[in-house]
């Protein structure tokens, strides 16, 4: 339900990589916020919520990951219980669920590797 500024920006500079790419504009300068190296995610899955609750992300889109590694909480609505989403495998996000409330089977990360 947000805008993710990083994300708008990626996916433009992209465009405009492969519109250069097949000559469609004109050859000058890419301005480029990230570090220029695209990742090739060869599979991709959902994360979903095994619980309902409050929903807390760790980490960012685009990042990367290690198995096991904490992906976000879900806590219940006094704070009380809070369970951890742990990365299945090592891969990257590319895309958060960015609405704090969820619902068992909700889907909270979109992940590759």
């Amino acid at each position: 339900m947000r805008f993710d500024e990083f994300a708008i920006n990626e996916g433009i500079e992209g465009t405009l990589r492969v519109l250069k790419h097949y000559d469609m504009i004109p050859n000058f300068h890419i301005k480029t916020s990230g570090n220029g190296e695209s990742v090739h995610l060869s599979s991709r899955k959902w994360v979903r919520a095994r619980s309902g609750g409050v929903f807390c992300p760790c980490l960012l889109n685009g990042r990367s990951f290690k198995k096991d590694q904490i992906l976000g909480h879900i806590s219940d609505a006094f704070g009380n219980n809070r369970k951890a989403i742990k990365a299945p495998f090592d891969g990257y996000i590319i895309c958060i669920n960015n609405k704090p409330i969820v619902s068992k089977g909700d889907a909270l990360f979109h992940i590759g590797k």
